[in-house]
């Protein structure tokens, strides 16, 4: 969740049809201290940035200057991926590429990017791998320092 440039509390999530066969992206915002909520889909299904990636899942969301951005799980070339999607109102939404992608897994869920000092760690679920690296804002990539991913479990 996160508060909207008029500082409304707004929620996105999975709208979730069929598995990973069928996604939207839902919109929610509460105008009254969250009791209730006005919904309505912001990210269909055609969006899919590949048939093995829906539009919207497990997504990590932050503004940056004036243009709100969203990280989201998904697959590239057979490998998990984490997605990045841009917005200037949270609303309209458009895919701009994975800022990683790779080992372990063909798909992920959970993609985090935390800034950690002057790195910045891209953390993804399901065995909880993470790197350290540089995350890029203009080039929109995230360069890990070691290609294989330390574990918490480590």
């Amino acid at each position: 969740m996160v508060i909207d440039d008029n500082g409304i509390p707004t929620a996105l999530y999975t709208g979730n049809v069929s598995g990973h066969e069928e996604a939207y992206g839902m919109l929610a915002r509460s105008r009254d201290e969250f009791l209730t909520w006005e919904k309505k889909m912001v990210m269909h299904n055609d969006q899919r940035p590949s048939a093995s990636s829906p539009v919207h899942w497990d997504a990590q969301i932050w503004k940056g200057d004036s243009v709100w951005y969203q990280l989201t799980g998904g697959a590239e070339n057979g490998k998990g991926a984490a997605q990045i999607w841009s917005s200037p109102d949270l609303e309209k939404w458009t895919y701009q590429k994975a800022i990683y992608s790779g080992d372990p897994g063909n798909y992920w869920e959970l993609p985090y990017l935390i800034p950690f000092g002057e790195k910045n760690a891209l953390f993804v679920g399901k065995g909880n791998p993470y790197w350290i690296g540089e995350y890029d804002p203009t080039a929109l990539t995230f360069t890990p320092d070691k290609d294989q991913p330390q574990s918490i479990d480590n």
